[in-house]
């Protein structure tokens, strides 16, 4: 895959750092738990985890790193 743009960015890196960007859609962070109903004893938990929902957004992600 490749990307073009037509203007150019630029980020200070750390020293002994790298520093990576990355073009996508990113979504929506969204977490989720799940219940069992109990007998009159209340719900018990029986799963959670995080998910991503999509957009139809898209940009520039930028992150720094020690290796």
């Amino acid at each position: 895959m490749s990307v073009s743009t037509g203007h150019t960015y630029s980020q200070d890196i750390p020293r002994n750092k790298y520093g990576h960007m990355q073009y996508g859609s990113w979504g929506y962070k969204a977490s989720w738990k799940r219940y069992r109903s109990g007998n009159g004893c209340g719900a018990a938990e029986i799963g959670h985890g995080t998910t991503t929902l999509p957009t139809n957004e898209v940009g520039w992600k930028w992150w720094v790193t020690s290796s």
